[in-house]
């Protein structure tokens, strides 16, 4: 690997740490603690200018680093985080792979559709209770708006960098 795609890797990790642990700091008034999901921006552009092994590193040292920093490395949390980011990324890889016609913001909204299918499945192993699907409804409706904000901002963003990345 070149020393010009070590940097930009640990750039976009260090950019999704911060979203990551800034968007924890963000006291929300949504229901059962759902987030924006700032984080899969940097997972998105991830995918769009790199390739699909650098995004899997970026999304897993996000999950690692934030959870150490933010205290929950190893709790439920985490491993609804890391299930939940890594399915993300599958998705998404695999809809820009294979759905030409979606935009940023449709492959993101696939993407939070896995990451919180994902967590629900993961949460109803850990706490060996399938009543958590009981959120399901909830999850899904919730995965359009952020969805839709993410994919808007890495729409944004994605060309600008696209540059530095040549």
């Amino acid at each position: 690997m070149s020393v010009r795609k070590l940097t930009q890797i640990g750039l976009l990790i260090a950019c999704a740490i911060i979203l990551h642990i800034a968007e924890g700091l963000i006291p929300l008034a949504l229901p059962m603690g759902i987030k924006l999901g700032f984080a899969n921006i940097i997972t998105l552009i991830a995918l769009m200018l790199l390739d699909f092994k650098s995004t899997l590193i970026i999304v897993a040292m996000r999950c690692f680093m934030g959870s150490l920093f933010s205290g929950t490395f190893l709790s439920v949390t985490f491993l609804m985080s890391f299930g939940g980011g890594m399915m993300a990324a599958i998705c998404m890889y695999a809809v820009l792979r294979f759905v030409k016609a979606l935009s940023p913001v449709g492959i993101s909204i696939c993407g939070a559709l896995a990451h919180n299918l994902t967590q629900l499945a993961v949460a109803s192993l850990v706490i060996g209770n399938a009543a958590i699907y009981y959120y399901l409804p909830i999850m899904l409706i919730a995965s359009i708006p952020t969805g839709i904000l993410v994919g808007l901002i890495t729409g944004f963003i994605t060309p600008r960098l696209r540059v530095l990345v040549k």
